[in-house]
């Protein structure tokens, strides 16, 4: 049990970091009328699903 507790807070304290810069980049490297339309974290959401589903895919090879 202790080693799924830890394993859970190592996830927790480094998954924190990339998905702070998912809300900071692109208020910092896209232009205004971009980031209005929420383009960046519609694209990023839609990368992240087509990663699950291709994970899959990309082990049995």
């Amino acid at each position: 049990m202790a080693i799924i507790v830890g394993c859970l807070v190592t996830y927790a304290v480094f998954s924190r970091g990339p998905s702070i810069l998912e809300w900071a980049c692109p208020s910092e490297i896209f232009p205004t009328h971009v980031r209005a339309v929420g383009i960046t974290t519609a694209v990023s959401r839609i990368g992240a699903a087509i990663g699950t589903f291709a994970l899959p895919f990309g082990l049995s090879c």
